[in-house]
């Protein structure tokens, strides 16, 4: 293996931080959380596409006919996620939306369990249980807050499901094919998906202020290209295990800037809620499966 230019735990630093960033970014935005989403997965598309067809075209040729019409419905529970969870930050609080939809390692693992007879061992089932346990303190303290914020941690939690069979589908196909031959198109069809929804609810494409289109491109650049590419970036020169654990500094590291630059303080219950969410999630991920994106 070459050795990297730049230090990797550097970019897996800067990687988490960049995803930490799209509940912010989103939170900014004035437009429907469909509209965001949209636009968030056309630029990340428009950006990727060039680049795939030139530097990953080889990596295309060799994806098969069943493959190629397998991505769709991988994009179609990616558009899924995020309708519900963009619709989640804009309900209830970031520290329980970024929690809350993180709870998808332990939804990955079920699904292995019960679609590819995966074993779910004692330390998983703990994660798990815990994991569940602290989402319901997240949910019972939201209510107490009102039914828009409940609402909104239902809707994380579809956001979790769904990003977790995006998972699941994707583990087959992306142990073949290149990382940019794999979620360019995934992330193309997804786009055509958001659209198709976006017009059945009469929502309008443009026009919007330039600050609107400024938000939507840094959803794009930052947490999708910056945070996610990187993380995959880092798989090469760190562990797997590392790299997905890593992740769970998302929600702290969301919440961190709400709290600096939209004053947003979560309740006791809902902090220790995430702390208990967040351990049982750790503990699903360490003993569990990899989760390749």
């Amino acid at each position: 293996m070459s050795k990297p230019t730049v230090n990797p735990y550097v970019i897996l630093l800067v990687a988490v931080t960049s995803v930490s960033s799209a509940s912010i970014f989103i939170r900014l935005c004035t437009s429907s959380p469909l509209i965001i989403a949209f636009y968030r997965l056309a630029f990340a598309t428009l950006i990727l596409g060039p680049i795939t067809l030139f530097g990953s075209w080889r990596d295309l040729k060799r994806l098969s006919r069943k493959e190629f019409m397998y991505m769709p419905v991988i994009g179609f529970c990616l558009a899924l996620h995020f309708a519900f969870w963009i619709t989640s930050v804009k309900l209830t609080s970031i520290a329980s939306s970024t929690v809350i939809v993180s709870l998808h390692p332990v939804f990955v693992a079920l699904g292995a369990h019960m679609l590819l007879k995966e074993k779910i061992n004692k330390f998983m089932f703990s994660g798990i249980i815990t994991a569940l346990f602290g989402c319901f303190l997240i949910a019972y303290g939201d209510y107490e807050l009102g039914r828009e914020n409940l609402l909104g941690d239902l809707y994380a939690l579809v956001g979790a499901i769904t990003v977790a069979l995006y998972f699941l589908g994707g583990r087959h196909i992306r142990r073949k094919s290149g990382l940019l031959a794999y979620a360019t198109p995934v992330y193309a069809s997804c786009t055509i998906f958001l659209a198709i929804t976006c017009l059945a609810s009469n929502l309008k494409f443009y026009p919007y202020s330039i600050r609107e289109y400024v938000l939507f491109l840094a959803l794009a650049l930052i947490p999708m290209i910056m945070g996610h590419t990187l993380l995959n970036w880092a798989l090469k020169y760190l562990p797997a295990a590392q790299v997905s654990t890593s992740v769970l500094g998302e929600p702290i590291g969301a919440t961190i800037l709400a709290v600096i630059i939209l004053k947003e303080i979560p309740t006791l219950l809902t902090i220790l809620g995430c702390i208990i969410t967040l351990s049982g999630v750790y503990l699903t991920l360490k003993f569990g499966p990899i989760i390749e994106s």
